[in-house]
């Protein structure tokens, strides 16, 4: 998995309570070296869970930049905020889930599990 968000601090704790929940992850805090991450291998990764507001690129244009990259993995968008614009431009995107900021762990673990059962070791 691919964990994307610009704030270190909230990247340590989710990916630490992930891997603590039995999964594999890989974080960025830079959405255009995950980028160039997914580009390098695009079946590299199960799912991509990406911030929807990051400094030089949205997580919808992250998840556009997959896709145009050959990657077929789910993409769950993480926000604070999505109104009904972004929430139209992430479907159009592929986005298969959003989910609101604050996340409940658990919550976030089913999530990755309905979008990419296999994500699990």
């Amino acid at each position: 998995m691919l964990l994307v968000d610009d704030e270190a601090m909230v990247v340590r704790v989710v990916a630490r309570l992930l891997e603590r929940a039995g999964f594999l992850v890989t974080v960025h805090t830079n959405p255009r070296q995950a980028l160039e991450a997914i580009r390098a291998d695009p079946q590299g990764f199960d799912v991509l869970l990406t911030d929807m507001t990051m400094p030089g690129m949205s997580g919808i244009e992250l998840a556009r930049g997959a896709g145009a990259a050959g990657a077929t993995m789910p993409v769950v968008l993480l926000s604070g905020w999505v109104d009904a614009e972004a929430e139209r431009q992430a479907r159009s995107a592929g986005i298969a889930r959003i989910l609101s900021k604050p996340l409940q762990v658990a919550t976030l673990v089913d999530v990755v599990t309905e979008v990419a059962p296999s994500t699990r070791h």
